[in-house]
């Protein structure tokens, strides 16, 4: 979202073109990701936003950019090379810059492209190419050929947008806690906060004194 909006201000893109690029964006990095069969937190071996952030920015670019789909097969390759994230960065500041690091760098690639540059153009299936070095033998390259077709991925499983820059896990304190500044107006009254497991729907997670 981030490369398209920026590049779409850029080239006055009306928002059906927005819509579209977003789409085709997300249908990208969606199947890299359901390919990958790393879908829990402790199987993948990087950050996805890092690892398949910039492939499916430099599609929606492309979009954007009119590109052909020579252009677009180097686009992937030159975005290929672009891709990271460690996990070793779980936990600090620098894992919430993944994301818009890859728009970044997915943006880059698809103008790069539009001038002509190249990359390899297999870079899915090449000898030490992206899936190699970002999965493993778990990688299955058939589903990217379930690209385009209903229901698109930002219809199924559906698209989702962090409110706070943390572990999604995070997000259900950080919105008691906001809710809770609107009852509590004084503060120093608060002598403590637990937060606790879930374990029923009617218990709640969070309490305080």
């Amino acid at each position: 979202l981030a490369g398209t909006l920026a590049l779409a201000e850029q080239r006055g893109s009306t928002g059906r073109e927005i819509l579209t690029a977003l789409v085709k964006g997300i249908e990208m990095q969606g199947w890299i990701r359901q390919a990958s069969g790393q879908l829990e937190a402790k199987t993948v071996r990087f950050h996805p936003p890092g690892s398949a952030g910039p492939l499916g920015a430099a599609v929606a670019a492309g979009h954007l950019l009119g590109l052909d789909a020579d252009q677009i097969a180097n686009a992937m390759g030159i975005s290929a090379s672009r891709a990271s994230s460690v996990l070793a960065n779980a936990g600090t500041m620098t894992k919430s810059t993944h994301c818009g690091h890859a728009a970044a760098l997915g943006l880059e690639a698809a103008m790069l492209a539009a001038k002509g540059f190249t990359a390899n153009t297999d870079v899915f299936g090449a000898h030490q190419g992206y899936v190699p070095a970002f999965y493993d033998d778990t990688f299955s390259p058939q589903m990217l050929l379930s690209y385009g077709r209903a229901p698109w991925r930002v219809v199924s499983p559906g698209y989702a947008m962090k409110m706070f820059p943390s572990q999604f896990g995070t997000h259900f304190a950080i919105t008691a806690a906001l809710e809770l500044q609107k009852k509590v107006p004084d503060p120093s009254a608060i002598r403590r906060v637990r937060s606790e497991e879930h374990t029923s729907e009617l218990q709640s997670p969070y309490v305080i004194s």
